[in-house]
Order: C-alpha cells, then structure tokens, then sequence
C-alpha cells in the first residue's frame, strides 16, 4: 500500500477535507444529542416545578406588572374556583370577585411602585368562607435584573389563628371571672357592712355604700373593656388609634378615673391586623393593671412614630411599683405584656416608682 506522503498532493488534500468533515459530522452529532438532553433536561425541570407547584398546599400567582395573570397553581384555582386557562392573561378585576380582587392588586400595585419586597397577614373570603393568610409577595426579575413580574405566595393560618384567638379568649374569660368576682365580692361585703350599721345605728353607712358603688363603677369599666377583647376584628375593621380611643373611652370612671389618648399620624397600614391586635392587648392589660392595682386618678395613653419604631406608652399617676418588683419583672400582667411585645419584635420598659405613678413604654420597629 502507498504511503498517503507518496501520493499527489490533490489527493492527500481531499483525503483531508473527507477526514475533516467525517469529524465534523461527529462533532455535530455530538453536540445535536447533547442539545437534545439538555432541551429534556430543560423540559424535565420545569415540569418538576410546576409539579412542586402544583401540589404545595400554599396559594401562588406570578403576574406580569401590567396585573396580568400568568401563573397560577391548583392551590389557587381551588380556592377561588377559577381554572388557569381562564384567568391566564386576565387581571384580577377581570377573575376574581370585586371585593376580593381590590384588595389583591392594591397590594400588588403597591409592591410593584415600591420595588421592595413585603410580608403582611391578610384576611380574604373565598369558596371556604373567610380565611386568614400570611403572604409573601416580590418582584421577579428579567435577565438583564429589570423587573417584569410579581410573585405571590400565600400560606393558610386560619387554623393556628383560631387557636390562638380560642386560647386568648379563655385566658380573657379567666381574667373577667376573677376582676368581676373580686368587684361582687367587694360590693357585697360593703352593703352588708351599710346593712348593719342601719340596723345598729353604730356608724355611717354612707361610707360603704359609696365603696360598693365605686366597686360597681370598677366592675362596669372592666367588662366594658373586656368587650373589646372578644371582638377581634374591631381593631381590623376600626384601625388602631380608634380602637386605642375606644377603649380609653370604656375605661374613664365619672368623679374617680381620667383617661385620654394623645396620638400623631402613624403608619398603620404597614401594620398587619395582628400586631395592632396585639398592641390592643397591651395597652388594654396595662390599663386594667393600673385600675386594679394603682388607684390613679389619671391615665394616659399616648401612640406616636419615632422613625423607625412605634411606642405605645401607658402612664399613670397612681401608687406605683417598688424596685424590687420592677427587677423581679412578675406580676401585675408584665410577663403577658413583655411575651406581647416581644411576639411583635419590640421590646417593653417600665419606668416606676413608689408613689410616683407608672409608664410602660412598648416599641415596635414598623416600616415607613
């Protein structure tokens, strides 16, 4: 056989260009099949994520930023009974009920503007009745890092919510059994010291009845208080600062008991309805706290904004605490009211002293 270096120079050329080629088609074909996996790859992932999607028992959309729908999960489709080939392209006006679908895309449209992402709770009806949720939502972006969508991302609390409010109202009917059977058992007591004395003509019997009736006046102010705990959508429906108003309202005594609310403009709306239910809790404790314990004849309830924090301050100006109960940090409702205000990533301080009243400052960091 020749040596390929003895043959003519046109020959070994087409030699090389049939080698090259020959190479070339392997190369392709190599890099066709590896195309082809990828693309399957490609194809694979995103149906294992519409799959994760698909069977989370959290409610997802991703819309474009023109309030579009583009995704939903089955999540979704089945709590608002909607199917996602009706609703994909559509707005929330254009799918969902009025009510609801105001209330979405006002959260939308305010992420959107903002460009920051928000984590909130939120109260919405759908086919199941009303139902509470904790809701993620966020911007995705394009490839160049522009944003061209939103995501949002809800989870089902009513469960754990309904638990706490059931917990919360037995611990408020244990509280009211006990402040009312203390008033009763009070007024009792001084009527039939009032009794014996008209019959024995030994003293005043004025005296007692007008403890009785100051037992009374105490008695009435802690259940109208006490109302307002077992409404927990009052301070939803009202806002803070008008529940706040309310309940001083429902605290004043006529003769015996002053009680104002001095408040500025806060941002309430970056405060979802369990933190200002929870600051409800707080100041309507550190008010009871003070009738029952303090005998002040004045209260003050004052909510203002320090960028960044909230305080919420209760000052009265009764007989105070000692140090020593102040270091011990037990009793008088503290431990409820610090657990408060630390669920809501505040902290609680108290500022007392014997016979010089006492103020009980909470702080809450809240966005702007």
């Amino acid at each position: 056989m020749a040596c390929a270096h003895n043959l003519p120079q046109r020959t070994r050329r087409g030699l090389g260009l049939r080698a090259v080629r020959s190479a070339g088609r392997k190369v392709n074909a190599k890099l066709i099949a590896e195309d082809k996996q990828v693309n399957e790859l490609l194809l694979a992932s995103e149906q294992w994520l519409r799959d994760v999607v698909d069977n989370t028992t959290a409610v997802i959309f991703v819309k474009d930023l023109q309030d579009r729908f583009l995704l939903t999960n089955r999540e979704f489709e089945r709590r608002f009974g909607v199917q996602r080939e009706q609703i994909r392209g559509k707005t929330d006006l254009e799918s969902l009920p009025n009510q609801i679908a105001q209330l979405i895309r006002g959260g939308d449209r305010q992420i959107i503007e903002s460009g920051a992402p928000s984590q909130f709770e939120e109260a919405l009806t759908s086919i199941e009745g009303e139902r509470y949720y904790v809701v993620a939502k966020f911007l995705l972006p394009d490839s160049g890092g522009k944003p061209c969508g939103l995501c949002g991302i809800a989870m089902d609390i009513t469960a754990a919510k309904q638990s706490a409010i059931r917990e919360e109202r037995a611990r408020l009917a244990r509280e009211i059994h006990d402040a009312l059977t203390q008033s009763f058992a009070g007024i009792a007591m001084e009527l039939e010291v009032a009794e014996e004395l008209l019959v024995t003509n030994e003293g005043d019997p004025l005296e007692h009845i007008q403890l009785a009736h100051d037992g009374a006046m105490l008695g009435l102010a802690e259940a109208r208080r006490s109302v307002l705990s077992l409404q927990p959508t009052f301070v939803e429906t009202c806002g803070l600062i008008e529940a706040l108003r309310t309940l001083v309202e429902r605290s004043k005594i006529p003769g015996r008991l002053r009680c104002d609310l001095r408040s500025e403009k806060i941002p309430e709306k970056n405060l979802s309805p369990g933190d200002r239910q929870e600051l409800l809790r707080i100041a309507q404790e550190a008010i009871s706290n003070a009738i029952r314990h303090a005998k002040p004849t004045v209260i003050t309830v004052t909510l203002r904004w320090e960028r960044p924090n909230l305080l919420l301050n209760i000052s009265d100006n009764g007989l105070g605490m000692a140090k020593a109960r102040l270091q011990n940090g037990q009793g008088f409702g503290l431990v409820n009211m610090r657990a408060r205000a630390s669920k809501l990533g505040g902290k609680l301080e108290i500022q007392s002293a014997t016979g010089h009243g006492t103020s009980i400052v909470v702080s809450v960091p809240i966005a702007s």
